[in-house]
């Protein structure tokens, strides 16, 4: 019985988890509202534009992302 409500709970729980769609979208806005403002394609400070990233695939920017990683770890 307890075995039957574990996978209750996972499968209740996986079925909350946002989508591949939502999550590129939730991270697009936060690069939009804190990135863009200066790493866009006219500023493009540190020679870095933000405004075309794939959001949904990811690993076709990997350089991009692990230079944004390094410099906010960084506190830059």
């Amino acid at each position: 019985m307890r075995a039957l409500a574990i996978i209750t709970l996972a499968f209740a729980s996986a079925a909350c988890q946002p989508s591949a769609e939502q999550r590129a979208a939730a991270a697009k806005d936060v690069i939009e509202r804190y990135c863009t403002d200066c790493h866009n394609d006219a500023e493009q400070v540190a020679d870095l534009s933000l405004e075309l990233i794939d959001f949904a695939n990811v690993h076709a920017d990997r350089e991009t992302w692990e230079k944004v990683a390094r410099k906010l770890n960084a506190g830059m």
